[in-house]
């Protein structure tokens, strides 16, 4: 039986393996995997072409030019107009 604190990962999210009070169970964890650098350099607002940033909290990506925002589903960037919305400044 695997120690106190690990972690069985599942791709978006985890489940940690809690030992506590002689009983065993799994706490939900949800797992941020942030786009690598090289690759968030190259990605651009399917509508105007700009630069999206990633939002303070890893909700989603917002562009630079039309102020569109793009949610992350499942660890995966959805890049679709269809999907975005359009935020105030």
């Amino acid at each position: 039986m695997p120690g106190p604190g690990v972690t069985l990962f599942r791709t978006p999210i985890c489940w940690r393996l809690c030992l506590s009070s002689a009983r065993v169970f799994f706490q939900l964890v949800e797992t941020v995997m942030p786009i690598p650098k090289e690759v968030l350099a190259i990605l651009v607002c399917p509508v105007c072409k700009k630069p999206v940033d990633p939002a303070a909290d890893n909700s989603g990506y917002k562009c630079q030019g039309c102020k569109r925002f793009y949610p992350v589903r499942d660890g995966i960037p959805v890049m679709l107009p269809e999907e975005a919305t359009v935020v105030p400044e």
